[in-house]
């Protein structure tokens, strides 16, 4: 562990650049053998798919379904885990869970922050990232010490989204 906040920030600072490096890297590798795929362009086309996910205009009946989610930030988790798990389950759209997700992340219960973990490990797609980011966000140090597993088991999404999660946590 580096001896304070700058030195872990600049340790992440460089995880990336070496990830970015690796990224090329591959990159090149498969294009000498004929595939197409850009592991760079992969991940940045997986963020803009999660920001616009995340940032278009509600229904009317997801706004109703998120302005929920946020009262359940200031209920205990007692009464509000059972409520979110419920939203994570049922067929509601991509959004109001990703909302859900992120309310999840707020609630201070080693059962939310067990439920997170296996959403992250479990899901795929924009949820996945939301609940990665969301572990970031919460800043619980068991939770995000279980970041680098994903990012080795993950795609070149998850790791960008691990990367992120990890900066989060390492401003708070």
């Amino acid at each position: 562990m580096l001896p304070n906040k700058y030195g872990r920030t600049l340790l992440a600072v460089a995880i990336i650049a070496a990830t970015q490096w690796l990224a090329i890297d591959l990159a090149h590798a498969q294009a000498s053998n004929g595939s197409s795929a850009h592991p760079a362009r992969q991940a940045e086309n997986a963020y803009m798919d999660w920001q616009r996910a995340k940032s278009r205009t509600p229904t009317d009946s997801e706004a109703l379904a998120i302005a929920a989610l946020r009262a359940l930030m200031g209920v205990p988790p007692e009464r509000a885990l059972p409520l979110i798990e419920r939203t994570l389950r049922l067929q509601r759209s991509e959004l109001v869970k990703m909302r859900a997700m992120f309310v999840l992340g707020q609630i201070n219960s080693p059962a939310a922050r067990t439920l997170l973990l296996k959403n992250a490990q479990e899901l795929t797609g924009n949820l996945q990232l939301e609940a990665i980011r969301s572990i970031g966000i919460g800043g619980d140090t068991a939770s995000i010490a279980t970041l680098p597993l994903l990012y080795e088991n993950g795609n070149v999404a998850v790791q960008g989204a691990v990367l992120q999660a990890l900066l989060i946590a390492d401003s708070k």
